[in-house]
């Protein structure tokens, strides 16, 4: 024997089922949020990991050009005795 459809009971069900169905629905949603959140963070971390990087690279170099200007600025105003051909004897004479 087929039962008959109980029209009210469908209904309810129907919206227990919508209820749930929603639900499910905004749980991706608030997950892919979430994921979005933490990448665009990861990804600011990163650029500002990079910049850093970059910026003690730059002071590095500028400070090894500055040392290097001073080295050559000494060696320009101070020639050595070598190549000068003095200091090595002493000349005197009794």
């Amino acid at each position: 024997m087929v039962k008959g459809i109980d029209a009210q009971h469908m209904i309810t069900q129907t919206y227990v089922t919508e209820k749930i169905q929603q639900v499910q629905q905004r749980q991706g949603d608030l997950q892919q949020r979430y994921f979005d959140i933490q990448l665009a963070e990861e990804r600011k971390k990163l650029a500002e990991k990079v910049k850093k990087s970059e910026e003690a690279e730059r002071l590095r170099l500028e400070a090894e050009e500055k040392e290097k200007e001073k080295k050559k600025g000494k060696d320009e105003r101070h020639p050595s005795q070598e190549e000068d051909g003095e200091g090595h004897t002493v000349d005197v004479k009794a």
